[in-house]
């Protein structure tokens, strides 16, 4: 009878370390996770905006709110950068595709040759997904301010003979509250590695 309390004492004991040892690991799991979240820098928080779709509808920034997005500053007839930009773009919707999420916005500096049509077909060509991958058009007078004064980065008109707009190829990563995180090049390749973690990091914050 003696032993057969001991073995049932230490079966207790032994159940309620491990439920405890679970309990710190759930806890410290928990708060390196909020850490390394929280440790990205704020670069202040996107201003408002109202724009227009590929698929010619209205947005604005209070349609992204709750999600986490990738934004990139391009337009589609563009000869240097975009294509790379884009197809990194690619690269990240396949890898984020199961991250509900995590949202991808393409932002065209050239929004008067960039209409919602060609921007719809642009869209198609490189596979974007529905409620995903997101491209903005509307008026120049609106998106060059806001890439320059709220995503803090460089747009301008280029000199005749030159590509005809010069602009930022940074990717910047937003998060839930409209707050910028961080801006990433995408070479080396491991920026991107980067960037698909931090951008994961923030998804999963508060959830």
């Amino acid at each position: 009878m003696t032993t057969s309390k001991t073995l049932s004492r230490y079966f207790l004991w032994a159940f309620l370390a491990f439920v405890l040892v679970g309990v710190a690991f759930a806890y410290v799991w928990t708060t390196v996770k909020e850490e390394s979240a929280s440790k990205l820098p704020q670069y202040g928080a996107v201003p408002e905006f109202s724009l227009t779709t590929q698929n010619d509808k209205p947005i604005s920034l209070a349609d992204f709110r709750g999600s986490v997005w990738i934004a990139d500053f391009i337009f589609t007839n563009c000869g240097a950068s975009c294509p790379g930009m884009t197809m990194d773009m690619e690269k990240l919707q396949a890898r984020l595709k199961d991250q509900r999420s995590v949202r991808l916005v393409s932002f065209s500096v050239d929004p008067d040759r960039d209409t919602p049509k060609v921007l719809l077909e642009y869209a198609n060509e490189h596979h974007a997904m529905a409620g995903k991958w997101f491209f903005l058009t509307g008026k120049k007078e609106t998106i060059y301010p806001l890439t320059q004064n709220g995503f803090h980065l460089s747009v301008a008109d280029a000199q005749p003979g030159d590509n005809p707009i010069l602009h930022s190829t940074k990717f910047v990563l937003v998060d839930k509250n409209g707050v910028i995180r961080g801006y990433y090049d995408s070479d080396p390749p491991e920026n991107l590695d980067k960037l698909v973690h931090d951008a994961n990091e923030l998804a999963s914050e508060n959830d």
